[in-house]
This record gives C-alpha cells, sequence and structure tokens, in this order.
C-alpha cells in the first residue's frame, strides 16, 4: 500500500514539474517575440500618432469592423479627436444586420443599423462622423455653460 501511495505521489510530483517547466518555457518564447507599444517607439509624444485620442474597437463582424476602420480613419482627421475617447460597440442581429453604437464613456453618441449586404458603408461612415461631432460640441457646449 505504501509503494503504490509513493508511485502516485511520484507521478504527481512529475506532472506538476511538467507543468510548471512547460508553463516557464511558453512565458518565455513569448517574452522574446512581444515588440509591444515601447519598443516600438511609438510611445513618443512627438510622432503624429500620439496626438489623437483613443478609439476603442467592440465589434465583433466583419461588417463592423470595416465600419471601424473607416470611421476612424476620417476621425483621425478630425481636431477633436484629441479630445476624446470613443468607443465603438457593434451587435449584429440576423434579421437587421449590424447595429453600431458610437459611444463615449457610457454616453451613446449615435445608433445605426448596417444592412447585411454591408452597402453604403462609407456614406454611412460620413454621416455618423457628422453626427458624432455635432452631438461632441453639443456636449462640450452644454459642460462649459455651468
Amino acid at each position: 500500500m505504501a509503494c503504490f501511495q509513493t508511485k502516485l505521489m511520484n507521478k504527481k510530483i512529475k506532472k506538476t514539474f511538467l507543468s510548471i517547466f512547460l508553463l516557464l518555457l511558453v512565458s518565455s518564447v513569448s517574452a522574446f517575440e512581444d515588440k509591444g507599444f515601447i519598443e516600438s517607439g511609438l510611445d513618443t509624444l512627438e510622432g503624429k500618432e500620439a496626438s489623437y485620442g483613443i478609439t476603442f474597437d467592440r465589434t465583433i463582424t466583419h461588417i463592423g469592423f470595416n465600419f471601424y476602420q473607416a470611421f476612424t480613419r476620417l476621425w483621425m482627421a478630425e481636431q477633436l479627436s484629441g479630445r476624446h475617447t470613443l468607443t465603438i460597440r457593434e451587435t449584429p442581429t440576423a434579421r437587421h444586420g449590424s447595429i453600431i453604437w458610437i459611444e463615449e464613456g457610457s454616453k451613446p453618441l449615435h445608433r445605426l443599423n448596417i444592412g447585411l449586404r454591408n452597402n453604403g458603408v462609407t456614406e454611412k461612415v460620413a454621416e455618423s462622423l457628422q453626427v458624432t461631432l455635432k452631438a461632441l460640441s453639443n456636449s462640450t457646449l452644454n459642460t462649459n455653460s455651468f
């Protein structure tokens, strides 16, 4: 009985050792491959990238991702973009395509539907940008009036 317990204990120790070894091996490999924000040199404020506000991508489908990319491209050209952090959220539906919200914090600024066939995304992006800019300027005026 004691011999069986020691064999079982040895198997557990071997499994634990093997698990720790594999974990260390995987973590060391990923540390060498990581070319993050600081290593890439984008952490300086001299670059054009640092002057823009943050836009979070919370889209799910290809349609939402296309909208996010097109909106972000236009958003970066605006002067207000450096002062605001936006989140673009998507809820895909089987009947109506994708429902997309543009939010600042928890405040929704704009909501739109994009059909299943992804038609007219560029027009919807331009319209969404104008509505978002108008909503942001109105919120800025309302907060400055107090």
